[in-house]
């Protein structure tokens, strides 16, 4: 007699396999207990989990793939895998669950693209398992886990690694290596493209005188402005600053030339940042590939010069490259790097130019101007390291050195009881720095002297900022004593509309202006209207570059109050303007002394007469 069911040996369901030949009751209770667990398991865990037939059907889903997909289970249940995927994924995934269903694939672990059901797109990772039974294919078990935030992060680091923050272009890194692909024998346009590279007109004054802020938005209005010049294969870069560049695949000296005048062309309108229209150009510079470069670093170079040729040139403009202005490239980064050596060696010093009354011929003060002795080089012209100063940034140490010399010689012949006023130039970039007029005052103090002995003379080139930004610095400068000339007046185009609104002292009319005296009428016309200008808004005038007695007679009749010139002395070492100095003193007190000497002889003679 067969024993009760109670007793039986249970086999596994799986491999048919006896289960040690405990009772059933006890077996079937323990995997009733196994499979709650799992069960728990399976609908708490936090990764999606799915259980497929053969053909791909959902036959299961726990929790957690409910809630990544937003459908109810009830809703995948009999559905065929694919309702999940973008369809962009539908017959890859087809293909890989027909391959582990014949049992050619046993597992695999692909990232995908889901569709949730509100239509929103999600990145996941899948894990796919066969399970058998008795030997055979049965089920497909997947996971599915949701990477869509580690998937942004990743994005936008790859994002942030080839685009620069301000502007949303490429930054220069990732431009370099796209250029480089361009010009590659093997691309797709053989080797051939043309690059320009665009330094803003500028922009370092605006950017110091309405903030960074300010800046930056100005820098998003390009960028907007240069994209809408772009075709569909070029490629525009910020590389940094206020430099942009763009690419284009396969194009020639025409192509570049062309997108040069359109981007030219987007610097005609006025940009609306901070509630300011900023009008702004643009220098370029065009080169072409293989002509003037086969790798991007040699592109690249070729095409700083061009751009640096079209601002000597005048600026908003462009230039193409030749190959003379690689060798002016080499000069310019040599001539900087001598400046900088120069600076840290202690080789600049300042020399001193007398100004005088232009009645009187009494001197009334110097004007410091930077000198600069080598060794090898011997004396260097202004003309050449001036312009390299300014165009690297270096001129804002060289302004801040001619300053504390200035104060430092004024504050000197005061006290040997020979006083007498320095003037010095003030470039753009110097003036522009919110921090200025502190930087000033900080050399009145150290040096000691008397701020009224102290006088700046900026160009009107200086006014192409924020104009209440500057009325308000120049402002400062006149209520701490300190005297502000207009340097080169007459040559830009903002003078007349500004005079009435900026505290200067005194108006300089530039030496060109001077030199046309004796070419007839038109001449003395300009410069009498210049004087009448400046007399009626109370101030004094200075005219430069006198070098004859002609020019200063007319001077004189036309009212010009000081003078400066070749005629009255050039630039010298302090020491020589210190015995200038003595020697007037001497010299105006003889003249007291004659005068003196004269009125009382006279005054002897009418005695003499009355008696």
């Amino acid at each position: 007699m067969q024993e009760s069911g109670s007793n039986r040996e249970v086999a596994s369901p799986v491999s048919g396999t006896p289960l040690s030949g405990r009772p059933r009751l006890a077996v079937e209770s323990e995997l009733a207990a196994s499979e709650a667990r799992f069960r728990v398991a399976y609908d708490e865990a936090a990764v999606g989990m799915i259980m497929l037939d053969l053909d791909g059907r959902i036959l299961e889903v726990n929790r957690a793939i409910c809630e990544i997909s937003g459908y109810a289970g009830v809703d995948l249940v009999g559905q065929p895998m694919t309702v999940l995927l973008a369809k962009d994924h539908e017959l890859d995934v087809a293909r890989i669950l027909s391959q582990m269903a014949d049992g050619s694939t046993r597992s695999y672990r692909v990232e995908r693209r889901l569709v949730r059901r509100d239509g929103a797109s999600i990145w996941v990772r899948n894990s796919a398992t066969l399970l058998s039974y008795g030997g055979k294919p049965a089920q497909l078990f997947i996971l599915v886990e949701d990477i869509t935030e580690g998937k942004k992060a990743i994005e936008t680091l790859q994002y942030q690694a080839a685009h620069e923050e301000v502007t949303g272009l490429y930054n220069r890194r990732h431009f370099e290596e796209l250029l480089a692909r361009a010009v590659e024998p093997g691309s797709g346009s053989g080797g051939r493209a043309a690059l320009l590279y665009l330094d803003l007109d500028g922009f370092k004054l605006v950017n110091d005188t309405m903030g960074h802020a300010a800046g930056d938005g100005l820098l998003r209005e390009v960028g907007a402005a240069l994209a809408g010049c772009m075709g569909s294969q070029d490629v525009l870069a910020r590389l940094g600053g206020d430099e942009f560049a763009v690419v284009r695949p396969g194009g020639g000296p025409e192509d570049g030339a062309a997108l040069a005048t359109k981007m030219l062309k987007a610097f005609q309108q006025a940009f609306q940042v901070a509630n300011h229209e900023l009008r702004i150009g643009g220098s370029i510079g065009v080169v072409t590939s293989p002509a003037d470069g086969t790798t991007a670093g040699e592109l690249l170079q070729s095409a700083d010069a061009a751009m640096y040729s079209a601002k000597r040139q005048g600026r908003n403009r462009y230039a193409t490259f030749t190959t003379d202005l690689r060798d002016q490239a080499t000069e310019r980064l040599a001539m900087e790097i001598q400046i900088r050596n120069a600076l840290a060696a202690g080789e600049f010093h300042a020399e001193y130019q007398p100004i005088q009354e232009a009645k009187e011929k009494r001197l009334i003060r110097f004007e410091a101007v930077c000198r600069w002795h080598n060794a090898l080089l011997g004396e260097v012209s202004p003309m050449q390291f001036i312009p390299v100063a300014e165009e690297t940034g270096i001129m804002i140490e060289l302004g801040q050195f001619m300053l504390r010399q200035a104060c430092t010689a004024a504050a000197a012949w005061a006290r040997k009881g020979t006083p007498a006023g320095v003037a010095v130039n003030v470039s753009a970039v110097e003036f522009a720095r919110p921090d200025y007029v502190d930087t000033v005052w900080r050399a009145v103090e150290e040096s000691r002297v008397n701020p009224s002995l102290l006088e700046l003379e900026l160009t009107e080139g200086v006014l192409g900022g924020d104009i209440e930004v500057c009325i308000e610095k120049i402002t400062r400068l006149r209520d701490l004593g300190i005297r502000v000339t207009l340097d080169d007046f007459g040559t830009g185009h903002s003078s007349l509309s500004y005079l009435r609104r900026i505290p200067v002292a005194a108006l300089k009319i530039d030496r060109t202006f001077v030199a046309d005296l004796q070419n007839g009428p038109s001449a003395v016309s300009l410069v009498r209207s210049i004087i009448g200008i400046a007399t009626s808004f109370g101030l004094r005038v200075l005219a430069d570059g006198v070098e004859t007695d002609a020019q200063l007679r007319v001077l004189r009749f036309l009212g010009c109050h000081e003078v400066q010139g070749f005629l009255f002395g050039r630039p010298e070492p302090f020491e020589a303007a210190t015995q200038r100095l003595r020697d007037e003193q001497v010299h105006l007190k003889s003249s007291r002394v004659a005068d003196w000497g004269a009125a009382r002889r006279s005054a002897g003679a009418l005695q003499r007469q009355l008696a």
